[in-house]
């Protein structure tokens, strides 16, 4: 008798145990579905974002950086350019005050031809135009001077305008704005 009540004990416990399991792995079941359809979304979300406002946003941060908004020195290496080329970069925008160096980043060189940040006028030596230097040193045709006139006298526009810091939050806060626009449009 005295383990009869021991064992009815048990078995009910293990009973019951059972019973509490299988609840639990239907709970289980319900909550790791929420769950698991919840984070992929969010994982998707997120994917999207990245992939169509990623780039945007790291172009304008980049670009804050190598304009020096953020205190910091600029990213981009830089290297001394002759004096005839300065002089005439000098002549041509008529500051004297006018900092001048060469790109000394192949990749980014080769992108782009001059670029301006807040202190000075980069010059590239892209693929399609006849550098500068080749240009001043070696006499080039007019058009080439006419065409450098015209690039330097756009990037010095820039530094004038210090319009630098304009670009950097157009370019972060753009695909916002484009996603919520079109998210207006879609549900009219």
């Amino acid at each position: 008798m005295k383990h009869t009540r021991l064992l009815l004990i048990v078995s009910l416990t293990i009973l019951t145990s059972v019973f509490q399991i299988d609840a639990m792995h239907q709970l289980g079941r319900i909550f790791t579905k929420n769950f698991a359809k919840k984070a992929f979304s969010k994982t998707m979300t997120g994917l999207n974002w990245g992939i169509s406002a990623g780039p945007m946003i790291g172009v304008g941060i980049a670009g804050a950086y190598i304009n020096e908004l953020f205190g910091k020195q600029s990213l981009i290496k830089t290297t001394e350019l002759s004096d005839k080329v300065k002089s005439f970069v000098r002549d041509t925008l008529h500051n004297n005050e006018v900092i001048v160096k060469n790109i000394d980043n192949p990749l980014l060189a080769t992108i782009i031809p001059a670029m301006a940040t807040s202190k000075k006028i980069l010059i590239g030596k892209d693929p399609f135009i006849p550098s500068l230097e080749s240009v001043i040193e070696e006499g080039g045709l007019e058009e080439d001077k006419k065409m450098w006139e015209f690039i330097l006298h756009h990037e010095h526009n820039h530094q004038k305008a210090k319009d630098f810091h304009c670009f950097a939050i157009a370019l972060c806060t753009i695909p916002f704005g484009t996603h919520y626009a079109a998210r207006l449009v879609g549900r009219k």
